[in-house]
């Protein structure tokens, strides 16, 4: 009797890790296996299942990663704005200097929508991972090339050229990531955890957020307000090239996704972009409008609050820092909360 139950407590586990093997009657095996082939069955099922499981954290992670180191070579420029401000774009004024480097920030968010256009076009076209991989070697060689600029006192109004174009060029790049990768996340969930997949590249620019701001506060506090304005501004630009090779490796290890494979590459799956686009193009406007108000407050809070509150306010670039560091670990973590939630 012993026996008999511990084989019904093992058809129950293989039923509930939904094995490749069906069993249609309760009382026994299919008729190629005995009771005594229970176990292995249960251990193939676990390998399995594990194996599984596995590829689940891997794709949460890699895009994960991915997503918060090229929102980190973005945002980084915003940290060290005074300094880019005084070697790039020199005024009289103070204020005027860091208006100059602010303005060269907006200008490269303009390029965003024609990067997610011809991302997203490679991403229905080519494959999600193929338009991740270009966005994020775009973005990296760019904030590398940014850190090798000459200032504007050796090359004069071309030092302020080049690092405008190369801005719009981190713009155009990241234009494809954000949602790219939310796209990737997407549709590799199960149906009834999209919303919680997908948070997961939220929460991954939030980290890139907090990743900047931890190198912009290391970078202050071990080299101080003079010589970061010097040279040492450069150093968080050059680490986004190692920053770059680290996304790209953890991207290339991802398969295409699932939902792709099978239907985007059929002619069925083809269509004309302007035609949905004036099909749908009220709540398409309602969702930038959204995404426009969203993006604005993130980084008016986490990136110009910064400089406000240290060349503005009395506080040091390091207290206004850290002050970011900890808002932005609270709103990684509800993020993900209001995911789960979904």
């Amino acid at each position: 009797m012993r026996k008999d139950y511990s084989f019904f407590r093992i058809y129950w586990l293989v039923t509930i890790n939904k094995t490749y093997t069906k069993i249609s009657n309760p009382l026994r095996l299919p008729s190629y296996m005995t009771q005594h082939d229970a176990p292995f069955l249960l251990t193939i099922s676990a390998i399995r299942r594990s194996k599984l499981l596995m590829n689940k954290f891997k794709i949460l992670i890699a895009a994960t990663i991915g997503n918060a180191l090229e929102i980190y070579d973005l945002v980084v420029y915003g940290y060290f704005s005074t300094a880019v401000g005084k070697n790039f774009f020199p005024q009289a004024d103070k204020l005027a200097s860091i208006a100059s480097a602010f303005a060269i920030f907006f200008i490269g968010y303009l390029a965003r929508p024609l990067g997610a256009l011809f991302f997203g076009r490679i991403g229905d076209t080519l494959g999600r991972k193929p338009a991740l991989i270009t966005s994020i070697w775009l973005m990296a060689l760019s904030t590398f090339a940014l850190g090798l600029l000459p200032t504007y006192q050796s090359i004069g109004v071309w030092a302020s050229l080049l690092f405008l174009i190369l801005r719009i060029c981190q713009g155009f790049s990241c234009g494809g990531e954000l949602t790219g990768s939310t796209i990737f996340l997407v549709e590799y969930a199960p149906e009834t955890k999209r919303g919680f997949y997908g948070s997961f590249a939220y929460a991954g620019a939030n980290l890139g957020l907090l990743l900047a701001s931890l190198v912009a506060w290391l970078t202050y506090h071990y080299f101080g307000d003079v010589v970061v304005v010097n040279w040492a501004w450069r150093l968080p630009f050059f680490l986004g090239l190692l920053i770059g090779i680290v996304g790209w490796w953890a991207r290339r290890q991802l398969s295409e996704t699932p939902l792709f494979r099978s239907r985007f590459r059929t002619p069925e799956s083809q269509f004309d972009y302007y035609r949905e686009f004036r099909k749908y193009r009220r709540p398409v406007g309602t969702i930038v409008g959204l995404v426009i108000f969203g993006t604005v407050l993130t980084y008016l809070i986490y990136v110009f609050n910064v400089v406000y509150m240290s060349d503005m306010l009395d506080y040091t670039r390091k207290q206004a820092l850290s002050i970011t560091m900890v808002s932005i670990v609270l709103l990684v973590f509800i993020v993900t909360m209001d995911g789960k939630m979904e």
